[in-house]
């Protein structure tokens, strides 16, 4: 994980996918002495619950954050977590706001991803 970037889920994955990788990933490794606790999976999930930086990590995991930074950069391979520079402090990057944003409209519903549509217009529909 890079100090500099600020990562997000991408709105490709639902939550469950996300947890689902998480157990394929890291489940049984999360719960072995590198994080002693059953909770650790959970507790991984609600830091990708939001866009997060390596200091988020390293505050909310303290002495297992190499651990979790690993299962992170996994993720990253994998193209579940997306990373971009972070910009000004608080601020989420450019490079992240249509990502977030889709993910936010959609709940990462992967049926949904497309340009931005005005809420008024009727969405089309197909029938089969």
């Amino acid at each position: 994980m890079d100090s500099s970037t600020t990562y997000s889920v991408s709105p490709r994955y639902a939550v469950g996918e996300v947890e689902d990788t998480l157990h394929l990933l890291g489940g049984r490794e999360l719960v072995s002495p590198q994080l002693p606790s059953g909770d650790a999976v959970s507790a991984v999930s609600r830091l990708l619950s939001r866009p997060f930086t390596r200091a988020d990590l390293d505050r909310a995991f303290a002495a297992h954050a190499p651990a979790v930074a690993h299962l992170v950069d996994e993720l990253v391979l994998r193209d579940v977590v997306v990373g971009a520079p972070t910009g000004s402090a608080g601020s989420v990057p450019d490079e992240l706001a249509h990502v977030l944003d889709e993910a936010r409209r959609n709940g990462g519903d992967r049926t949904g991803l497309g340009p931005v549509r005005d809420p008024a217009s009727p969405a089309r529909v197909a029938l089969v």
